[in-house]
C-alpha cells in the first residue's frame, strides 16, 4: 500500500496506482478582485474567509469570479507527483510552499491554455491545468491553486475535479484519453468528408446542413477535449461558445430540412426559426464584445433547441416519418448527455472521464445517429420514388389503355404508328396494319343490348391480345372497331394473323342473360406499309380493304393490293 496525506486526513491508496482526488481536503475562497495575489490571500483577513469542501469535485455553477483553493500535501519524495484540474481553464496558477531561512516562501506555477502569455510556462503541457509537486515542499503548509476562468465579462462553469498522481501514472492515463478523443475527432471527420461528398453529388440542402452541424461539433469537441493545447493551438479553446452557436444554426437547418417542418409542423417550425435567430444573436454578442450576454444565451438556447429537435421528431415520427426515428434517438442521446453532466453537478454521478466528457461523447455518438436517419431518409426516397414511379406508370396505362378491352386506346394508335413506321423504315424491314370491326355490331346491341355487346367487345379485345407478339401495337380505335399495328411483319403474314383472329372470334359461342346462345363475326382489312405510304396512307389502304370485306358478305379477311 502507499499513501500520503492532504490537510489532517490520510489517504489510502490500493494497489500500485498513487491517485488521490484533493477536493474534499480542500478549503475554497471565491473571490471578485483579480488583484489579489498570494501576499493578500495570506492575510489574516482572507484566510478567515476559507470555507471546508466536502465534495471531491467541484460545481459551483457558472460565475466570473476567481477561485482559490488550498490543500496541504504529504507525499512520500521518491513519488514524482502531478496535481491537476480535469477541465481546461484559461489560467491556473499553483502556489507550491517552500521553507527558507526567511519563513515560507512560495513557488508559482502557471497552466492553463492561455498560460503561454504570461511568463515562467508551465513545463508540463497537457490538455488542462497540470503542475510539478515539488519533492521538498513542506507537509504542513498549503498549497494555493488561483483559477480565473475567463473574465469578469464572461461567466464560466467552475465545475472541475482536482486530483493528485503519480507523474507516470498520470502521463500514460492522459495519452490514452488524448488517444480516444483523436479517434472520436477521426469520426466526426469521416462523416464530415463523406457527406460533404454526397452534398456535391446530391445537390442536397439537408447534406449541406448536416456536415456543417458536424464541423462545428468538431470544433466544440476539441474545445472540450483540451486538446488544442496540447498540441499548440490554446486559443481555439475560446471557440466553444461560437462553436456551439454555429452548431446549433446549423442543427436548425437540418431539421427544417429534414423533417420537413414547413408542410408538416408549421407552428413547431416557427418556433425553430426563433431558436435560429437567437443563435444569431449569440454571435452577435460575441462579436460586438458581449461574451456574457452571449453565453447565458446559448445556455438557454441549448436547453430549448434540443427539446424542441425531440418534440418536432417525435411529432413527424407520429405522422409517420420513418426517417425521424434515428433523429429522435440523436437529440435523446444529448440530452442523456446533458443530463449525466448535471447530475455529476449534484454529486449524484461520480466524476470520470466518462461523466466529464458525456456532452461530447453523446454529440459524437449523435452525428453517427443523423447519418443513419439520412441514410434512412435515402431509403425512404427510393421507396417513395419506387411508389410514384408505380403509379405514373398506372397512371400512363390508363391514359393510353381502353378500360373495356384493356388494349390500348385512339390516341396511343395515332402516337405510335408514325414512330413504328419510322423505326421500320431505318432498318429497311416491313409494316403491315391491320383493321377490323365486328359484323352487325349495331343489330346485336340493339336485339341483346348493351351489356352484351360490351361482354363481346371484352372477349374480342382477350382474343387479339393473345393472338398478337408483345412488341405489336393492338388498339381499340373506336366503338366496335380496333387496329393492330404490327411491325416486321409483310403482308402475306399479316393476313395469315388476320385469318386465325377471324377463326377464333368466329368460333366463340356468347350466352346471353336469358341462356341464349350466340355467336358473332368479324370482318378485317390488311395492308402493308410501302415506300410511298405514311401514317394516313397506309391507314387509308386497310380501311378500303376492310371496306371490301364488308361488302363482299363480311366474316372475312381481305388484303389491300400492294403497290
Amino acid at each position: 500500500m502507499a499513501g500520503f496525506v492532504i490537510g489532517a486526513e490520510p489517504v489510502v491508496m490500493e494497489g500500485k496506482r498513487l491517485y488521490a482526488a484533493t477536493g474534499s481536503h480542500s478549503e475554497y475562497l471565491l473571490a471578485s478582485s483579480e488583484d489579489l495575489g498570494i501576499e493578500d490571500i495570506l492575510q489574516k483577513k482572507y484566510q478567515d474567509q476559507f470555507q471546508p469542501h466536502k465534495k471531491d469535485a467541484f460545481t459551483l455553477g457558472l460565475t466570473s469570479k476567481i477561485l482559490w483553493l488550498r490543500f496541504k500535501l504529504v507525499n512520500r519524495p521518491e513519488t514524482p507527483l502531478v496535481f491537476a484540474v480535469d477541465r481546461p481553464f484559461p489560467y491556473v496558477d499553483l502556489y507550491s510552499p517552500q521553507k527558507s531561512r526567511a519563513g515560507v516562501a512560495y513557488d508559482v506555477q502557471h497552466s492553463g491554455y492561455l498560460s503561454g502569455e504570461r511568463k515562467r510556462e508551465a513545463a508540463l503541457n497537457f490538455r488542462f491545468p497540470t503542475f510539478h509537486i515539488p519533492k521538498d515542499a513542506p507537509g504542513d503548509e498549503y498549497f494555493y491553486l488561483r483559477l480565473k476562468p475567463f473574465s469578469k465579462e464572461i461567466n464560466s462553469s467552475l465545475s472541475f475535479l482536482p486530483f493528485v498522481e503519480e507523474r507516470e501514472d498520470f502521463i500514460k492515463r492522459t495519452w490514452r484519453e488524448i488517444s480516444f478523443f483523436f479517434i472520436v475527432c477521426g469520426m466526426l471527420l469521416s462523416l464530415a468528408f463523406y457527406n460533404l461528398f454526397l452534398a456535391i453529388q446530391l445537390k442536397d440542402r439537408v447534406y449541406f446542413a448536416y456536415v456543417g452541424y458536424v464541423v462545428f461539433i468538431l470544433i466544440y469537441v476539441l474545445t472540450r477535449s483540451g486538446l488544442p493545447a496540447a498540441f499548440g493551438a490554446p486559443r481555439l479553446n475560446l471557440l466553444s461558445i461560437q462553436a456551439v452557436a454555429i452548431a446549433l444554426c446549423f442543427s436548425i437547418l437540418f431539421a427544417k430540412s429534414f423533417l420537413q417542418t414547413k408542410e408538416h409542423c408549421p407552428v413547431l417550425h416557427h418556433l425553430l426559426t426563433a431558436c435560429f435567430i437567437l443563435c444569431l444573436a449569440v454571435l452577435a454578442a460575441m462579436i460586438t464584445g458581449h461574451p456574457k450576454l452571449g453565453n447565458t444565451l446559448v445556455h438557454g438556447v441549448g436547453a430549448i433547441g434540443v427539446w424542441l429537435a425531440i418534440i418536432t421528431g417525435v411529432r413527424r415520427l407520429l405522422q409517420g416519418y420513418v426517417p425521424a426515428r434515428y433523429y429522435v434517438a440523436g437529440w435523446l442521446t444529448i440530452s442523456l448527455g446533458s443530463f449525466m453532466v448535471s447530475l455529476q453537478g449534484f454529486g449524484l454521478l461520480p466524476n470520470n472521464f466518462a461523466t466529464t466528457n458525456a456532452v461530447a461523447i453523446t454529440c459524437t455518438m449523435e452525428t453517427v445517429l443523423l447519418s443513419l436517419a439520412l441514410g434512412d431518409r435515402i431509403n425512404a426516397l427510393q421507396q417513395e420514388k419506387r411508389v410514384l414511379k408505380v403509379q405514373e406508370k398506372r397512371l400512363m396505362e390508363l391514359s393510353i389503355r381502353d378500360e373495356l378491352t384493356g388494349l390500348f386506346n385512339k390516341r396511343w394508335f395515332s402516337t405510335k404508328i408514325s414512330s413504328e413506321i419510322g423505326n421500320c423504315r431505318a432498318v429497311n424491314q416491313p409494316l403491315s396494319l391491320i383493321i377490323l370491326d365486328i359484323d352487325h355490331f349495331k343489330r346485336l346491341n340493339d336485339t341483346y343490348g348493351h351489356a352484351m355487346g360490351d361482354t363481346v367487345l371484352n372477349q374480342l379485345g382477350k382474343i387479339i391480345s393473345v393472338n398478337v407478339r408483345d412488341r405489336d401495337v393492338p388498339c381499340r380505335y373506336g366503338g366496335e372497331e380496333f387496329t393492330i399495328i404490327l411491325p416486321l411483319i409483310d403482308l402475306k403474314k399479316a393476313a395469315q394473323i388476320a385469318e386465325r383472329l377471324r377463326g377464333v372470334f368466329s368460333r366463340f359461342v356468347f350466352q346471353t342473360g336469358s341462356g341464349e346462345k350466340i355467336k358473332a363475326t368479324i370482318s378485317l382489312g390488311a395492308a402493308e406499309l410501302s415506300p410511298t405510304d405514311d401514317a394516313a396512307s397506309l391507314f387509308e389502304k386497310a380501311d378500303q380493304a376492310l371496306y371490301r370485306a364488308k361488302n363482299s358478305g363480311r366474316n372475312k379477311v381481305i388484303s389491300a393490293p400492294e403497290k
